[in-house]
């Protein structure tokens, strides 16, 4: 297989740095404004939406969960709850299609994603939350939205979502977990290559429908500004905090390289529970887990529980990706 081309890490971190202004600026948030108000003809009937965009009619068909869904969205709920988003009055709803009519034809957009990918949506039009949000989760095939699917600002989020999971597929296909080169802050620069990829994604899908000059440079502007602003935000403040760990540890310790294994095995226990998560055992172990323990704290609770009790969980991965432990001679060294 050719080797992937890679994209710069040292280029990815050094435009974050630059792009690091705390405040958006007021041209920003008017486009974020004028995103946010719906398209001007829409028919909704029954959970199907027809949105009339330029000549180009959008339909979506809108159905309920069911609880069988309960735990896709528990995740996404608890996201909205810390952000002060959630309103308990509005159901999750889900969108089955998404399909584009236009002169030459009807295009299915939700066929550039796989199938088994379920996309939630967050209805908050309807209430005094006028909040906009989205994430992804590759594990459990699920695309979550929050805001007005009527609105060019939720559809660009939403192709924005859809942009990490083409990203995904291309990562399996070439078989690596990232396209950036080696750097002591790859990890940083791998994230802020996923975001710009899935917003190019989502403006290379838009900019093909759209003529409005003025649309087209809000939703190019709303992708490339607004959408990594706290991502840029956020890894600089990371490594900024490294930096100064470094230089304390260099200052006290002498050799701050020698502490890089506590790294390295942190890691280790990260790519696990990735893989874990994916089995029927995380499932069994999930429902013994108190309310504040899920979410974003399920991982501190489970390497706890690991290191804990001894539980060999490799032996719960599929037997093709079971790792045997390295036989021990001995003197305690790796035969």
């Amino acid at each position: 297989m050719e080797s992937p081309q890679l994209f710069s890490s040292e280029s990815l971190l050094k435009k974050a740095e630059k792009n690091n202004e705390i405040e958006y600026s007021q041209e920003t948030i008017d486009t974020v404004e004028r995103l946010k108000k719906p398209f001007e003809n829409v028919k909704t009937a029954d959970g199907k939406i027809d949105i009339d965009i330029e000549g180009q009619t959008l339909h979506v068909d809108i159905g309920s969960v069911d609880e069988g869904d309960t735990e896709d969205i528990s995740n996404f709920t608890y996201d909205l709850i810390s952000q002060k988003k959630y309103d308990p009055s509005i159901e999750f709803k889900k969108i089955s299609t998404l399909s584009l009519k236009h002169a030459d034809g009807e295009f299915d957009v939700l066929s550039l994603i796989p199938r088994e990918y379920i996309i939630y949506y967050y209805p908050t039009i309807s209430t005094n939350i006028i909040e906009y949000d989205g994430s992804v989760d590759g594990n459990r095939k699920a695309i979550y939205i929050a805001g007005d699917i009527c609105s060019p600002l939720t559809l660009a989020i939403l192709f924005h979502e859809m942009g990490h999971v083409v990203d995904f597929g291309r990562l399996e296909k070439l078989g690596v977990r990232n396209l950036v080169t080696p750097h002591e802050y790859q990890g940083h620069a791998e994230t802020l290559r996923k975001e710009k990829t899935a917003s190019a994604f989502a403006m290379s899908l838009m900019r093909q429908h759209l003529k409005d000059a003025t649309l087209r440079r809000d939703i190019v502007s709303f992708l490339k500004d607004y959408a990594l602003h706290s991502y840029n935000l956020s890894v600089n403040s990371q490594i900024g905090g490294q930096e100064m760990y470094k230089a304390q540890m260099n200052s006290e310790w002498g050799d701050y390289e020698s502490l890089t294994r506590q790294e390295e095995e942190d890691r280790g226990y990260l790519d696990a529970w990735e893989k874990w998560q994916k089995t029927e055992q995380y499932q069994k172990w999930k429902q013994g887990l108190s309310p504040e323990d899920l979410g974003w704290a399920e991982f501190g609770a489970w390497r706890e529980w690991v290191e804990t009790t001894g539980y060999e969980y490799w032996n719960d991965y599929p037997e093709e990706e079971r790792k045997p432990f390295p036989e021990i001679d001995d003197e305690g060294l790796d035969k």
